[in-house]
C-alpha cells in the first residue's frame, strides 16, 4: 500500500509539472505574438463583461463624452461668461 501512495504521489507531481510547463509554454506563445488593437479591444470588453458578470452589474454601454462643449473656448465656462455678461450690462445700464 504504501508503495502505491509514492507511486500515486510521483505520479501527481509529474502531471502538476506538465501543467506548469504547459502553462508557460502558452503564456510564453501568446507574449511573442503580436496582438492587434482590435484583438486586444475585444479582449478587454470580454474582459470587462465577466467582470459585471462577477459582480453583478448591469451590461451597459459605454461612451465618452466630449470635455467641453461645441463651440466653447476651453478656459471658457459657459455660466461664468454668462454672469459676466449680465454684470457687465448692468454696470453699463
Amino acid at each position: 500500500m504504501r508503495g502505491e501512495k509514492q507511486k500515486a504521489l510521483l505520479i501527481l507531481r509529474r502531471r502538476k509539472y506538465q501543467e506548469q510547463v504547459l502553462l508557460k509554454a502558452d503564456l510564453s506563445n501568446l507574449l511573442a505574438s503580436k496582438v492587434t488593437n482590435e484583438e486586444e479591444e475585444e479582449v478587454l470588453e470580454e474582459f470587462e463583461q465577466m467582470r459585471r458578470e462577477a459582480l453583478g452589474l448591469p451590461d451597459v454601454p459605454i461612451h465618452t463624452f466630449p470635455l467641453k462643449e461645441p463651440g466653447v473656448k476651453e478656459n471658457q465656462n459657459p455660466v461664468h461668461e454668462q454672469e459676466r455678461e449680465q454684470e457687465r450690462e448692468a454696470i453699463l445700464a
